[in-house]
């Protein structure tokens, strides 16, 4: 065995029998990454664009940082690595490294996909030994970023807007000279006037995203944190490499975090993910948006998404039911898609049933409504948050509860009383806790018929727990969000493999909590909790760099002083409803009290969103072409001036369609034409454009002169806007060429009644395909001609085939019955009957369900068995459990001899304990 010794650090041993000597390399369709051997240990090699191999960041780095120390009981004790070797895939790699005393065993994993965007790092420390131990997490990722001779270099950033006005947008500092600082990323974001005396008073924090931009190369490297607890990303500046960390908060209070690991426990990193990208920071964030929505969010109810909501909040706690079935009646009349009840429905916080004097005919009675009506129905809930109850019973979370009050971050005093809408933050970290939730949410679920469930109120405490019998150390802010984050995380990962259908809105008192961990979780978030017209678009502005607009939901209420105003002319009132449609257009209005002037208008932008907007929302491309939306007055703007706060807007285009289109504002500027310029056009075809309200005249431009010269924009009054749409056009004539459907296939192929089985189509159009439908929900656009959604399995068993239909823009159809599944009906067995030839006879026609304790787990695959009898293999990609973990999984019997072999998926793998 020969030592390597990095000197005031880290012992590092290398086993002198390791796996293969590299080099790996894993890609997606636009990053690459190569990992190397260099003094004993792994480290990255190369971290380029698929696009542009020549610009490498890597500088070589360790490609993971490895604890130094760690107490045990109360000593502090030097960690010596071995490393193991590596294990690769074309789609991964993973380093194992070991310590014999203390005994512990860390896997640091590195996933691409075949998806444009980054690649994710995963790490995981195992406590072997039979001491509990505790440390200082160090980061998930610290890369090196190679400085390269004469070029420029950009650090971008954007805040979270929280409950209040965003002072400031996109900032982008160039990194020069001394430059360093902190981006702080917490699970409860402040205001500016907020009422904790702290160090974070007077300031937000930040979108846990990282973006580096070379200026001269025109190569950005992206990245982010997967995890809502308080993280941090660090960036200094040195001469010849920037550093750029992610991980835990490592102090706080200027004390440093420490995290309990106890005897057996696998403790997991924050995930984080590094991408490349060749381009600018639009190109960059488009390719993460992608990625977020296709491997991330959720799997999307119907494959339609954003849906325009209407929110009863406008009303306040004047709700009740009768004013809810008008505002249905309402929903339904204008072609809105949501009745989203929104806080004042129930008994009182942590009593999560009907106030039957307001609703007298209960939740599951309105939501019959809704669905008669074609709408869905969303239902606000605070379900972490606990009540003053003194009487109460197993369905309700009160802090006087004795069986339950140990579950808060802290007693309360006898006299205490919750809000109308508000109480005490349930800790997450307790398991108790966790179980109260998912029982309740899934009762909710189940009993009150609802199609969205949103959270509403912290999840995630913030500012520490007092407890000592919870897994976190007590009082300290970063652990006890990194154990409650876990359990929210739990949460709701429990309640979508139970209701798979459901939507899943975050709120959190309106954007505070904006991660990229919450997006693995949600479909949508809310980026702030203000609603004025010019509010709301500088909240999306800014939002809209990292994270994908179809998410980012935006709260719209004619009620303020500033939106009241725009409610007298009809020009207004579009420009204000305009505002919301960018993104998830929540609307917090009670429209039966809108005249029919407005009713119409509203219509007509309703239609503009459904047929023309949300395609390229969900689908394309978003440029930043015009400044951040201000609200400054000042009459004398200089219409030469290109940076003219005046005017605003964002420019959308999905190059697989060839449509897009110019959301343009002008609020308060003198100024009444402007000259836009585009993005992301192709230089080589003509589009068709035009506008909705007639503020450019209907013409056929070059891409070229489109993104050199712009579209010329007439709006002649102040809080006015204007839709310009695009077209790409044939230059050889009409199209009269159908698309063609090269193939569609299902997975799973054998699938239970309800479930959603994903359907994924190979299009081509000489054109640009325009939309594909399977069994008639509309599909998503990923990469070249690839469109995928889901669809739910038919009821009855047997043999079934997906209809699927391709159209084009000139309205060329294609459609059949393309791929065939089989519904089958789920038979539970123990594992010991799987070895049975009868069950392996039995594997086409039916699915079967296991249970047991976890063991030999490892990247897709792990064995379920007890006391190591009966083993079952399960293969299920993307899986979350660790080893140890009691669970039950549900798949497809493979045949063959010897173990048997479940192919599952994450979904369908559920961690009971």
């Amino acid at each position: 065995m020969s030592r390597v010794v990095w000197l005031g650090v880290i012992t590092f041993a290398v086993a002198s029998a390791a796996a293969a000597q590299g080099p790996w390399t894993i890609a997606t369709n636009d990053t690459q990454m190569q990992f190397a051997l260099s003094g004993g240990r792994p480290t990255i090699s190369q971290l380029t664009s698929v696009a542009d191999t020549s610009c490498n960041w890597a500088s070589g780095e360790p490609e993971c940082v490895l604890p130094a120390s760690v107490t045990v009981g109360t000593t502090p004790t030097a960690v010596t690595w071995v490393y193991d070797g590596a294990t690769a895939t074309a789609r991964q790699v993973e380093f194992a490294y070991h310590c014999d005393n203390p005994s512990l065993k860390l896997v640091s994993r590195w996933t691409s996909t075949a998806l444009p965007g980054p690649v994710e790092h995963n790490v995981l420390l195992t406590n072997q030994d039979s001491r509990n131990m505790s440390l200082s997490m160090p980061y998930a990722t610290a890369l090196k970023l190679r400085r390269q001779a004469g070029h420029s270099y950009d650090h971008w950033s954007v805040e979270k807007a929280s409950g209040d006005y965003a002072p400031e947008g996109p900032r982008a500092v160039p990194i020069t000279g001394s430059y360093q600082t902190t981006l702080l990323c917490g699970p409860y974001s402040t205001d500016m006037d907020s009422e904790f005396d702290t160090p974070y008073t007077d300031m937000r924090d930040e979108i846990p995203w990282l973006c580096i931009n070379d200026t001269t190369a025109g190569s950005v490297v992206y990245g982010g944190i997967e995890y809502s607890a308080w993280t941090v990303i660090d960036i200094k500046n040195n001469a010849d490499y920037i550093d750029a960390k992610m991980g835990l908060k490592p102090t706080m209070w200027e004390t440093t975090t420490t995290t309990p690991l106890a005897a057996g426990i696998t403790l997991t990193y924050p995930p984080t993910f590094v991408g490349v990208c060749k381009g600018d920071v639009d190109d960059s964030c488009n390719r993460l948006h992608r990625w977020v929505e296709q491997h991330l969010r959720p799997p999307v109810p119907g494959g339609i998404t954003p849906l325009i909501v209407n929110n009863t909040w406008g009303v306040g706690f004047g709700i009740n039911e009768t004013k809810s079935k008008a505002m249905i009646d309402s929903c339904a009349a204008l072609g809105m898609e949501m009745f989203h009840l929104d806080a004042g429905w129930y008994k009182e916080v942590g009593d999560w049933h009907a106030d039957t004097t307001k609703f007298p005919s209960g939740m599951a009675s309105l939501a019959a409504y809704a669905h008669s009506k074609s709408v869905k129905f969303g239902l606000w809930v605070a379900w972490a948050q606990g009540g003053d109850m003194k009487t109460y019973n197993n369905e309700m979370l009160t802090v006087f509860n004795p069986t339950q009050a140990p579950w808060f971050t802290q007693a309360f005093a006898g006299n205490w009383t919750s809000q109308s809408y508000s109480g005490a933050t349930v800790c997450l970290a307790d398991p108790g806790a966790v179980s109260w939730c998912v029982g309740e949410l899934h009762r909710i679920a189940n009993s009150y018929s609802i199609d969205m469930l949103e959270h509403d109120q912290p999840v995630i405490p913030d500012q520490g727990c007092k407890r000592t019998a919870h897994p976190h150390t007590a009082n300290d802010w970063v652990d006890t969000s990194r154990a409650a984050c876990d359990g929210y995380y739990s949460v709701y990962d429990q309640l979508r493999q139970v209701h798979p259908g459901l939507w899943y809105e975050d709120c959190d008192n309106g954007g505070r909590l904006v991660d990229y961990g919450v997006a693995k979780r949600t479909h949508y978030y809310s980026v702030s909790d203000i609603n004025d017209a010019i509010a709301l678009r500088q909240v999306f502005y800014d939002a809209s760099y990292p994270m994908p607009p179809s998410m980012l939901e935006l709260y719209l209420d004619h009620n303020t002083d500033a939106n009241q105003l725009l409610m007298v002319a009809t020009t207004s009132f579009v420009y204000m409803l305009r505002s919301c449609l960018l993104g998830w257009p929540t609307i917090q209005c009670d429209t039966t009290t809108w005249d029919t002037t407005k009713k119409n208008a509203a219509m007509r932008e309703f239609g503009f969103f459904k047929n023309k907007l949300r395609p390229l929302i969900a689908n394309g491309n978003i440029y930043h072409v015009l400044p951040r939306p201000s609200f400054a007055k000042d009459p004398n703007f200089d219409p030469d001036n290109p940076d003219d706060p005046g005017w605003d807007g964002v420019e959308y285009y999905d190059p697989a369609t060839g449509k897009g289109a110019l959301m343009v504002f002008r609020p308060y500027s003198t100024v009444t034409q402007k000259t836009i310029k585009l993005k992301g056009l192709s230089p080589t075809k003509n589009y068709l454009v035009e506008s909705a309200d007639g503020g450019v005249s209907t013409q056929t431009l070059s891409g070229t002169a489109l993104m050199t010269s712009g579209v010329t924009v007439n709006l002649p009054a102040q809080n006015s806007s204007d839709m310009v749409f695009l077209t790409a056009t044939d230059t050889v004539g009409a199209d009269t060429i159908a698309p063609s459907i090269n193939s569609v296939t299902v997975s799973p192929a054998l699938a239970a009644s309800g479930d959603w089985v994903t359907v994924t189509v190979d299009a081509a159009d000489d054109v640009g395909v325009v939309s594909v439908t399977a069994d008639g929900l509309q599909l998503a656009h990923t990469t070249g001609n690839h469109w995928v959604g889901c669809v739910p399995a038919a009821g009855a068993t047997g043999d079934h085939s997906v209809s699927a239909s391709a159209s084009d823009a000139a309205g060329n159809v294609t459609s059949g019955c393309f791929a065939a599944y089989k519904t089958a009906p789920i038979c539970g067995a123990n594992r010991g009957a799987l070895y049975d030839s009868c069950a392996k006879t039995a594997a086409g026609n039916f699915l079967f369900k296991v249970w047991g304790t976890a063991h030999l787990v490892d990247s897709d695959i792990f064995t379920l068995s007890t006391a190591q009898a009966y083993p079952v293999t399960v293969l299920a990609p993307g899986y979350t459990l660790a080893e140890g973990n009691f669970a039950a999984a549900r798949g497809v019997l493979q045949p063959g001899a010897g173990v048997p072999m479940i192919s599952s998926s994450a979904a369908l793998v559920q961690v009971l304990h």
